[in-house]
């Protein structure tokens, strides 16, 4: 079943709440001992948890568990948009989309960008979850290609397989000299680390950068709780330092690999006026394509099934269309593109 990101979300929180502290009884009551059952077998944080029950309950082959579940989790019917769909799945509207679902067809935001002709960096991504995969990877785009929107896919994917805690940080320059250390202390703290990080004493600001990115991926041996810090670059010209920080990272967990199982580090930005001395290999640099009829079509066909090959394409154009009416500027070009892409799902879901 198609769900936006938020509505993920707010069915996880709701779940928690119903398990209220307890997981094998109330699961059971929500989607059954089977589901239940294999759940129990993942050690999984709260949040974790509720996202794999969902999951499964959505790839079930008949909507019953699922909308068993949701009346249960929310009778009051807030998440009025999701009962309106069961409900014309269970009248024989609509057919069940079961199977294993990518929340980010339609990302958190209405106006954020669809999600489309990414399945190498995805494939990517998952491997880097589950513990395996690179140590360190860039992503390579220019404002408004998406970036925040890989973001959100990557807190996704870190919640769900439940191995590294997300830290996901964007940057701008801010005529500050504190970033740094203001970086490091939120890793410091969500590795868990005992003690509070030492503030070096050096000339340069690239100096105390290097400095303290190594006590952090020193002291990181030692963290309880693995993270996968993620840096979105909203803008390159960041204030004294926090390049280096972010390249000295990149050097640590690319040859360390004990570094490597406790901290992974992804970099978004806008490299073409960026030199990263330590940039990872070129199989981990990947690059967010500019997004055009082609992939808006895919990206129809995957999220309304079973139409008519030509509806795809002739969708897709309309949206293009209606974007290059529009002229947004670069940095808010995908965000409308998706804005189109939504109106033109719902248009096909209504096609015969």
């Amino acid at each position: 079943m198609l769900l936006t990101s938020g509505q993920r979300e707010r069915l996880a929180g709701m779940i928690i709440d119903f398990l209220g502290g307890s997981r094998w009884g109330p699961a059971v009551v929500l989607f059954g001992p089977a589901i239940a059952r294999s759940a129990s077998k993942q050690q999984l944080s709260d949040y974790a948890y509720a996202e794999w029950l969902l999951r499964e309950a959505l790839r079930q082959p008949t909507v019953d568990v699922f909308a068993h579940a949701l009346m249960l989790l929310d009778p009051p019917g807030e998440l009025r948009e999701v009962h309106l769909h069961v409900q014309r799945v269970v009248a024989g509207e609509v057919a069940w989309e079961g199977g294993e679902t990518d929340p980010l067809w339609m990302p958190p935001e209405a106006v954020d960008s669809p999600f489309a002709d990414r399945d190498g960096l995805r494939t990517a991504l998952g491997a880097m979850a589950d513990g395996a995969g690179f140590p360190a990877i860039t992503i390579e785009a220019p404002m408004g290609h998406g970036k925040r929107t890989m973001c959100h896919y990557i807190e996704h994917c870190a919640n769900r397989y439940g191995k590294f805690d997300p830290v996901v940080v964007h940057l701008q320059r801010l005529d500050t000299d504190y970033v740094v250390p203001h970086l490091v202390n939120k890793l410091w703290i969500r590795l868990g680390l005992p003690g509070e990080p030492t503030t070096p004493v050096a000339a340069t600001a690239d100096r105390r950068a290097i400095d303290m990115a190594v006590e952090l991926t020193r002291k990181a041996l030692l963290s309880p709780t693995p993270v996968w810090f993620v840096a979105n670059v909203v803008r390159s010209d960041l204030d004294d330092g926090v390049w280096t920080f972010l390249d000295e990272l990149l050097r640590v967990v690319r040859t360390d690999p004990l570094v490597a199982s406790k901290l992974k580090v992804t970099v978004l930005a806008d490299f073409s006026a960026v030199e990263l001395p330590n940039k990872p290999e070129v199989d981990a640099r990947f690059t967010l394509p500019e997004i055009g009829v082609p992939e808006i079509a895919a990206w129809l066909a995957a999220a309304v099934p079973d139409k008519d090959e030509r509806l795809y394409t002739v969708a897709a154009s309309i949206v293009m269309e209606k974007v290059a009416k529009t002229a947004p500027p670069p940095a808010m070009r995908l965000a409308t593109i998706a804005e189109r892409c939504v109106v033109a799902r719902r248009e096909l879901l209504a096609a015969p």
